[in-house]
């Protein structure tokens, strides 16, 4: 219900250049960009959990972002998981 008014790479907090190199230290065996169309963007505590602007605007940061395998990510759905 929100509408982004700040530039992307501000709300991750990174350039592009390093968000990258973070969703790649995380990829799982067999994850590359080049099988980008098998696997989400996964938010690990869900979008659906904000209640404010800024709380959309914290769980777009880098740091709450990984890649998840797409049967994966579907199955979680809005549940928030811990990576520990």
């Amino acid at each position: 219900g929100y509408s982004k008014d700040s530039k992307t790479a501000e709300i991750l907090g990174c350039t592009w250049t390093e968000f990258a190199a973070h969703i790649e230290r995380q990829f799982l065996p067999g994850m590359t960009w080049e099988s980008r169309a098998l696997w989400h963007i996964d938010h690990i505590v869900a979008l659906a959990t904000a209640k404010t602007e800024a709380d959309v605007l914290a769980l777009n940061h880098f740091t709450n972002l990984r890649p998840l395998w797409k049967p994966d990510n579907i199955k979680k759905g809005a549940k928030q998981t811990h990576l520990i």
